[in-house]
């Protein structure tokens, strides 16, 4: 089961939010992370998956040679 995230204002469970329901513009942010919201403060939390960091981080390092 995954680890269950934390909003670091408050400490409160961050809830997932699924992109078919963001507006345009956030949409387009969470299209390369995770979106997630306290119901406690109101804030929003991007998380990318670290797989997603490593294969990003590997592109960037074959563009170099």
């Amino acid at each position: 089961m995954a680890e269950e995230k934390k909003c670091v204002a408050c400490g409160a469970a961050l809830e997932y939010v699924r992109p078919a329901l963001l507006p345009d513009r956030l949409n387009f942010l969470s299209a390369r992370a995770d979106l997630y919201l306290c119901p406690q403060c109101g804030r929003y939390e991007f998380y990318r998956d670290p797989r997603w960091i490593q294969r990003d981080e590997e592109k960037r390092r074959k563009e170099k040679k």
